[in-house]
């Protein structure tokens, strides 16, 4: 790789065959079809499994995913694996391959390979392809890569993308020694980027109207508590960290070519398990790669914990999305020209950066952030609530100042944060009551209905009815709001505890790291 080339985000090619189930076709001969004039036998499959298959001396598929696991299920219940059967004759009709026992069965159908190619240039990730090479690269000659990628980079979705399908030039390909499983701390995120990247990146379709294109038999697919959508075929799979510890346990390992571990500022109980093993495993499997990356991690800590350099890559992308940060509007905090030019310490070792001058370029023009931010300096709550009744104030305060803004501003959209259920739903209701028909208001919640995430986390054209997402830290992790222009921030999240002396977990409500802050503003 020649590292004074830079390599864009070039395009890339999913290959597919197209068949039809001959299960489906022989249910809709017979009259038996599921659903009249809608359900259609055929199917689509990835042409790299498909390739997999035939080197391991196995057949193409020509059953569907309905069928295939029907059919699995059968095979299964059989007391031998194996029947042989004298054929008897050929069918006199091969558009009806019907017949006695030993007969022919249906006769195989036609397999058409198509190609989709995805313009990755049009995503606005803030990794490229010549970030990915290096990565592999490194990964190379080590097992460990420790990729420190600020938030919009694509960390969650691009790179795993890229992995599993490498830009050219690559050293080598992950998934030639097995599958990539990627860990999210969350289920809806595990969900949410395997329909990203299965849709968008994949098949460049658009992932909020279609999925047809992710989970058995695609590239691209996740297991989240006991739901499983993914087979054999897929060579990327999202999975909560509870399916990884327990995938661990099981000794898939042997099997997976990449662990990726997602989000590992977090340090849960359930990361830390994962890093513990991974540590071990990587020492009994040469072929394994282990990937730690998120916006905000200790480089040094995870380097030394996985055995220092010569067996850890460091990597270091900067944010994508960095226009308009700087000091955020504390209410204590003076905000002045010096402010905006040169940037503020709030405490020792805790310095923001000053705001750049101009926004993005949108219809021929430019804004001018800084005076944005002059005109936003009116909106904010100016009464700070001392730490020990930030539990009590919060909402109260959260509402105020969502409202503040909604009413002060003309565009876009506000994100909120807040702890717990119970309190974000009714602050989701007071809103509603304060500022009227012309927002729509929506929790995101881990257990929130399908639709109402969906609506949550669209993107809006300005002009558009403006929304406001009361989230908790769903949103803050592998799940982008797109639209978000202000980020209204309780300091709260409510995150699991293990108690020893009493043998007993909580989720107590407390205040956030700096880290995770930091990821919330993103």
């Amino acid at each position: 790789m020649d590292d004074g080339v830079m390599q864009p985000r070039s395009a890339a090619t999913t290959s597919l065959w197209q068949a039809q189930c001959k299960d489906c076709r022989a249910e809709r001969l017979a009259g038996r079809a599921r659903s009249k004039g809608k359900h259609e036998p055929g199917f689509e499959y990835s042409a790299s499994w498909a390739r997999r298959k035939l080197e391991r001396g196995e057949g193409r598929s020509d059953r569907c995913e309905r069928h295939r696991r029907a059919h699995a299920r059968i095979i299964r219940a059989l007391p031998t694996p194996y029947i042989d059967l004298r054929v008897i004759g050929e069918v006199s009709d091969p558009a009806n391959p019907t017949g006695p026992l030993g007969g022919l069965g249906p006769l195989p159908v036609v397999h058409r390979e198509r190609e989709r190619t995805v313009d990755l240039a049009k995503h606005p990730f803030g990794m490229s392809d010549d970030d990915v090479l290096r990565i592999l690269e490194g990964l190379a000659t080590r097992q460990v890569a420790i990729v420190e990628a600020g938030t919009g980079t694509g960390k969650s979705t691009f790179m795993p993308f890229r992995l599993m399908k490498p830009p050219p030039g690559a050293a080598f390909r992950p998934t030639d020694f097995g599958p990539i499983i990627v860990t999210e701390p969350r289920r809806a995120a595990a969900k949410g980027l395997a329909r990203y990247v299965g849709e968008e990146l994949c098949h460049g379709c658009d992932s909020l109207k279609c999925t047809r294109h992710f989970g058995p038999g695609f590239p691209v697919g996740f297991q989240v508590s006991g739901e499983q959508y993914w087979d054999r075929a897929c060579e990327l799979i999202y999975v909560t960290d509870g399916t990884m510890i327990n995938w661990i346990r099981d000794g898939r390992l042997a099997r997976i070519g990449m662990v990726i571990i997602d989000e590992a500022h977090e340090r849960s109980e359930n990361i830390d398990i994962i890093l513990a093993q991974l540590r071990e495993a990587v020492r009994q499997f040469e072929h394994l790669r282990v990937v730690v990356t998120s916006a905000t991690l200790d480089r040094e800590f995870f380097e030394a914990y996985f055995g220092g350099e010569e067996h850890v890559f460091r990597s270091s992308i900067p944010p994508a999305k960095s226009f308009g940060y700087g000091v955020p509007l504390f209410p204590d905090a003076t905000i002045d020209e010096a402010t905006l030019r040169e940037g503020l310490e709030i405490a020792p070792g805790l310095r923001f950066p000053g705001w750049a001058a101009e926004g993005p370029e949108e219809d021929g023009k430019r804004e001018d952030l800084r005076e944005s931010t002059r005109r936003l300096q009116a909106l904010r709550c100016e009464r700070p609530i001392p730490p020990d009744r930030w539990r009590l104030e919060m909402p109260d305060a959260v509402v105020r100042q969502v409202v503040n803004i909604a009413r002060g501003t003309e565009w876009g959209d506000i994100l909120a944060f807040l702890p717990t259920d119970k309190v974000i739903r009714d602050v989701v209701a007071r809103i509603k009551d304060q500022v009227g028909p012309s927002f729509d208001v929506y929790p995101l919640l881990s257990k929130v209905r399908p639709d109402i995430a969906e609506k949550a986390i669209a993107a809006r054209s300005r002009g558009e009815r403006r929304k406001i997402v009361i989230s908790s830290n769903l949103a803050e992790t592998s799940l982008t709001v797109k639209g978000v222009r202000y980020v209204v921030d309780s300091g709260l999240i409510c995150q699991a505890e293990w108690d020893p002396a009493l043998a007993s977990g909580s989720f107590p409500t407390k205040p956030h790291s700096q880290s995770g802050l930091r990821q919330r503003w993103g």
